[in-house]
Formats: C-alpha cells, sequence, structure tokens
C-alpha cells in the first residue's frame, strides 16, 4: 500500500504513515527491531521503530519496506514531474524522434531506469530486490498513483491546453487511486478543454467516485475515451455513468463519449463490461 500503519516504541500511536515521507529504512539494535526515519510536518524527522515476530521476518520487511518506499519515493518524483509538464514549466514528453506528444504517462518516463513496455537496462534499482523481476533484467514497472498524486495532478489538469490522454492505470499491482481521487480528477475534467482519452485502469475507485465521473460527463463535451476497469464500480455507479452518457430531463445525451470501459467490475449484468460508441439498448438499462 502507499501508507503503513505504525506505533513507534516510546511515543505515541502515530497511526497511518505516508510510504513517501519515509526513508533510511534499516535494523535496530534488537534481533527482531526496524529503525525508520519519518518526516513530520509538525515535529520534524523522527525515529520510528517496528517489532517483528522474529529475527527471519525482520529480514523480510527490510526487504519489502525498502521496496515500499523506494517505489513510492520515484512515484512521486513522477508525479512532480507530470504536475511541471501539466503547468507548463517542464517540457512536454517527446517520442524517440523528439516530437512533443499530447499522451502523459508516467510509467514512460524512461530516465527513472524502467519502463511500461519492459525495456532492457544495465542497471535497473530494483534489480536485486523486485522478485517479478526476470534475470535479464527486463522490467515491466508500473507506477502506483494514489489519491494524493492524483489530488494534485487534477490541480494542474484543470486549465492544461495540450494533454489528450491521461494515464494513471496498473495493472502490475493494483493501483491506490481511490474515491478520493477520482472525485478531484473528475471536477478537473468539469473544465478542461483538451483531454480526449482517460484511463484510471487496475484502481480502486468505487461507487462514490464513478458518480462524480457521471457528474463530470454531464458537462464534458471533450473526453472520448473513459477507462475505469479493474476498479471496484458496482450496479449503482454504473447506473449513474450510463446516465450521465443517455442524459435526462436536465441534461442532453452526452453523443462525444465513445467507450466506457468497465470490464472487471462488480457489474454482474453487463457481461462484457464495455459499452462501446455509446450504444446503451433500454434492455440493459433495465437489468441495472
Amino acid at each position: 500500500s502507499s501508507v503503513v500503519s505504525a506505533n513507534p516504541l516510546g511515543g505515541p500511536a502515530v497511526g497511518r504513515l505516508e510510504l513517501e515521507a519515509m526513508n533510511n529504512v534499516r535494523e535496530g539494535t534488537k534481533p527482531t527491531e526496524i529503525l525508520v526515519d519519518f518526516e513530520s510536518v509538525t515535529a520534524g524527522t523522527r525515529q520510528l521503530t517496528f517489532r517483528t515476530d522474529n529475527p527471519e521476518r525482520r529480514q523480510e520487511w527490510l526487504h519489502e519496506l525498502n521496496l515500499a518506499v523506494s517505489r513510492r519515493m520515484m512515484a512521486g518524483k513522477a508525479r512532480r514531474r507530470m504536475c511541471a509538464m501539466l503547468e507548463g514549466s517542464q517540457p512536454r514528453p517527446t517520442s524517440a524522434l523528439g516530437e512533443e506528444l499530447t499522451v502523459l504517462d508516467p510509467s514512460t518516463f524512461v530516465d527513472f531506469g524502467f519502463s511500461r513496455k519492459g525495456r532492457v537496462w544495465a542497471e535497473h534499482p530494483f534489480k536485486r530486490t523486485d522478485k517479478q523481476m526476470a534475470d535479464d533484467g527486463k522490467v515491466a514497472f508500473e507506477m502506483q498513483m494514489t489519491d494524493r498524486d492524483a489530488e494534485m495532478v487534477a490541480d494542474f489538469l484543470k486549465d492544461c491546453k495540450w494533454c489528450q490522454e491521461l494515464r494513471m492505470d496498473c495493472f502490475q499491482q493494483p493501483g491506490f487511486i481511490g474515491d478520493k481521487g477520482a472525485t478531484a480528477l473528475a471536477k478537473a475534467m468539469k473544465g478542461n478543454k483538451a483531454l480526449k482519452i482517460l484511463n484510471l485502469g487496475g484502481n480502486r475507485i468505487g461507487d462514490a467516485g464513478a458518480t462524480e465521473f457521471a457528474n463530470a460527463l454531464k458537462q464534458n463535451r471533450v473526453l472520448e475515451k473513459l477507462n475505469l476497469n479493474g476498479n471496484n464500480i458496482r450496479r449503482r455507479g454504473c447506473v449513474y455513468l450510463v446516465g450521465a452518457i443517455m442524459g435526462d430531463a436536465y441534461f442532453p445525451p452526452n453523443r462525444v463519449i465513445t467507450e466506457l470501459n468497465l470490464q472487471f467490475n462488480h457489474i454482474p449484468e453487463l457481461e462484457t463490461g464495455r459499452v462501446q460508441n455509446c450504444k446503451i439498448t433500454a434492455d440493459i438499462v433495465s437489468h441495472l
């Protein structure tokens, strides 16, 4: 996850800690202890102590926690770059030929040492720790973005005029964008005049987030494809999304969006999960 629960020894309970604020994970003096530095907004740098069941478990925790902290630090770096690109203070993404792209995908920032397409690298930060990586060095790593990432990206997305496709999807491992992040992105969509494709597959968006996207689709007349496959959306969220596309007494139908992808959610009535060309029949609606 992007957070970890903790109760530091000799101090008050901290509760859920952001991995992005943690660093310097190391062994403690006792064979079952793990020490972590944690940056607190109010108290500055604090040292947290975790205890495991036995020394063998400590090694497992050290491995997993170091890996999780490293990934979150890289995701935070990617988020900051995304915001700078959307704002215009940093150059837009470019192709191999140097052409400016209209697609923003943090999992293709190859100078971070990885690529969504699994390019081969001589040295990689997860080469000796990532169990899923093959011996030949091929990496297919995707950014696991969080609600906080989505909220910060949304602040710059609403006024961005160049980004036509935004990818914050994740399928190697589940992403961490839930209803809170989805709500921020949906609100940004209401005023955005450029974004045509939004891909948030493989995250944790539920009915509340789907409802916010439905509200955005009642106003947005630019978005053509919305990919929400592999989330936690159920019948209620699907009804709101379908209703927003079909229109009602207060809002006209959305005839711009051509594809709504709800595959691999919790909607048994939509067997394929994909509504292409947004041709929604009365039979489908009656079963929702």
